[in-house]
Order: structure tokens, then sequence, then C-alpha cells
């Protein structure tokens, strides 16, 4: 198994940390409280169906990451997805808040789905190159 580029490492150890942030919520909104570590906090109640939906969420980011790290070309896909969702959401920041926010918004996403349609992330995840015709 060959090792992965460097910046898809960065981006997969990223959605991990999205995972176990999407999983801990999730856990703490079903009322799972850590040996007492949220004794002063609100119980939530009511959120048991929203918690499982953040968990399962939470899994899907965490085998992203894992896909990402050993180069499966539904990883690389995910990815492209996710950056064109952080751009759509850039152009409704836009429209809310104006555009120099959005720029903000809108740089990381653009950054990553250029990295990700690059000839040698292309070629790392074994998938077709730029005007090769294939």
């Amino acid at each position: 198994m060959k090792n992965p580029p460097i910046l898809i490492s960065v981006i997969g150890f990223f959605a991990l940390m999205a995972a176990f942030f999407y999983i801990f919520t999730g856990l703490r909104l079903i009322g799972f409280d850590w040996f007492g570590a949220f004794k002063d906090s609100q119980l939530t109640q009511g959120y048991w169906f929203w918690g499982v939906l953040w968990i399962i969420v939470g899994a899907i980011y965490a085998a992203a990451a894992l896909a990402l790290w050993s180069l499966q070309p539904w990883a690389w896909l995910f990815a492209v997805i996710m950056s064109i969702f952080g751009l759509v959401s850039a152009f409704f920041v836009m429209i809310d808040v104006g555009f120099a926010a959005a720029l903000g918004a809108a740089v990381l996403p653009g950054i990553i789905l250029w990295y990700l349609n690059t000839a040698e992330v292309k070629a790392a995840f074994a998938m077709p190159g730029d005007g090769d015709g294939v």
C-alpha cells in the first residue's frame, strides 16, 4: 500500500477530528455523561433521534478519513462533494453577510477542490487524469 499525498493525509486528519466531534456531540445529545464531566450542565431531553443522527454522520466522516488514508476512490468523491458543499455554503454567506466574508468562506473549499483535481492526487487515487481520454 502506497502512502497518500501529504495534504490528503491532512484532509483525512481533519475528517477524523470532525468525526470525533459528531460522535461526541451525538453521545451527549443522547444523554451520556462521561463519568460526571457534565454534571453541572443542563440535561438534554427529547434529542435521542438527533443524537443517533449525529453519531451516524460521525461514523461516515470516520470512514471517509480512513478511506482517504487508504486512497479509496469513493473517498476522493466524498471530499469533492464536501468541497462543493463548502462553496455553496460560501454563496449563502455572500447573500447573508457580504462578499468579503463569502470570499473568506470560499477560499479553503476552493483550494481543496483544486488540489483534489491535480494530476498527482488523481494518480494517487487511480482516477483518470486531465485530458488522457480515459
